[in-house]
């Protein structure tokens, strides 16, 4: 969606994504989501959907009366506030200065009038006060236009159906995330005991990481997708996406291997090198480390780097895959 000011100017430009369920109720959403979902494209599209595909007008409505008026109403507010700056500081100067320039002429006439030759103060003086009133009315123009907001029509970029996972196969039990995660836990060992508080550092400084990085990253370890617990995401100027990762955290209170259940390696092979896996060692104390390890699958080799039963990596294995630099202590 493309906002524009009175001078033709782009006064905001940013991409939006919105989700139409089944019975056409509209929501907006993160387009971020959009990285989490694996192409079908032998998925057969359902009537009901096709339909809603077709029905591109509806959509442009909604876009306009939900979307791009609440977000010109947001840029005008922006465009006052820098507007009553430019009236309370710009054109204030301005106007004081043409007083200066009236009262120079003033006093230049009472000196002509006793004889002085002023001819060429004055000419001068005149100029000036041209050039500053051609300012004044050039700011107040500037002002008035870039006040005056209208929204482009709007521009979809593209549509995505979003569909129901295939089915598994007879006799494939399909492990709810969830479930997953619990029964990975349960093996995890003494070693590899599961402890909230330490969960909790290495969740803070993963995201304080990405925060200072500069990236947005959004908490999902409570969703039901599975697979990892940060999903950040770099925005460009505009608002569209640059670039996203999927972060998994394994956070220890010391040290030692890390474990990966089946659908987090899944989601390292699905997203290649925007994954993530970010360990966290010295959780325990005042000063834990982060490791980062990009692009796990293609990185480490089952049987060779990773051992079956839960995907265990031992920590000369996922130390080895971790460049130096990206190993820092957190105060």
């Amino acid at each position: 969606g493309v906002v524009t000011d009175g001078t033709g100017a782009a006064a905001g430009r940013r991409v939006f994504c919105l989700l139409q369920r089944p019975d056409g109720e509209v929501e907006p959403m993160n387009p971020s989501v959009l990285w989490d979902l694996e192409p079908q494209p032998d998925a057969q599209l359902p009537p009901h959907l096709a339909g809603l595909l077709a029905d591109r007008a509806s959509i442009e409505d909604h876009i306009v009366e939900h979307v791009l008026l609440p977000y010109r109403d947001e840029i005008a507010e922006r465009r006052d506030h820098d507007a009553r700056i430019k009236e309370r500081y710009g054109l204030r100067s301005l106007e004081y200065l043409l007083q200066e320039s009236n009262q120079k002429l003033l006093d230049y006439d009472l000196r002509a009038a006793a004889g002085e030759n002023m001819d060429i103060a004055i000419r001068n003086e005149l100029r000036n006060r041209e050039q500053l009133e051609r300012r004044r009315d050039d700011l107040q123009t500037e002002i008035r236009l870039e006040r005056n907001l209208t929204i482009a029509e709007p521009q979809i970029l593209g549509a995505a159906a979003v569909l129901a996972a295939p089915v598994p196969a007879p006799g494939v039990e399909a492990v709810p995330v969830g479930r997953e995660r619990q029964q990975e836990d349960n093996r995890y060992g003494d070693g590899m005991r599961r402890d909230d508080e330490i969960e909790l550092v290495g969740m803070r400084v993963a995201i304080e990481y990405e925060e200072a990085e500069g990236w947005r990253p959004e908490d999902v370890s409570k969703e039901k997708h599975g697979g990892f617990d940060i999903r950040s995401i770099l925005l460009n100027a505009d608002g569209s996406i640059g670039g996203a990762r999927y972060v998994e955290v394994k956070a220890r209170a010391r040290s030692g291997e890390i474990r990966l259940t089946a659908n987090e390696w899944k989601k390292a092979r699905h997203f290649g090198p925007n994954y993530w896996i970010y360990v966290v060692t010295e959780a325990g104390t005042d000063s834990p480390t982060l490791t980062r390890i990009a692009n796990p699958a293609a990185r480490f080799r089952e049987d060779e780097d990773i051992f079956a039963a839960g995907f265990v990596i031992p920590e000369d294995r996922w130390r080895q895959h971790a460049s130096e630099i990206d190993e820092e202590t957190i105060p």
